[in-house]
């Protein structure tokens, strides 16, 4: 199948002089597109070699009920601080405390 792509991405049967290559017998092309067509109806469940044929009836519903639609979020029990609820904030050294080991070494 990788060859089929890369020569139709290469545009090599946009030419209908080299479209041939796509049917005559012995051609490499044509081999891969017969293995393609025979695989087909394995790998998606259509025959490609029928023809039309009548749309097959829907499946019937499922008698699964239907998930119900999700809670709405809980509304918030406190006000998110603003920029004025906020004391200022400094970092200097005789604001803050010198770091120290929290677990001690055995």
């Amino acid at each position: 199948m990788s060859r089929i792509l890369i020569a139709l991405e290469s545009g090599n049967f946009n030419n209908p002089a080299n479209a041939h290559n796509l049917y005559d017998g012995g051609s490499p092309y044509r081999d891969d597109l017969a293995t393609i067509v025979t695989n087909w109806s394995s790998a998606t469940g259509r025959d490609l070699k029928g023809g039309l044929t009548a749309a097959a009836p829907a499946a019937a519903a499922s008698p699964v009920a239907a998930a119900p639609p999700p809670a709405a979020p809980a509304a918030p029990t406190m006000a998110l601080p603003t920029e004025d609820s906020m004391p200022p904030t400094t970092v200097s050294p005789e604001t803050t405390p010198a770091l120290t080991t929290a677990y001690p070494t055995s």
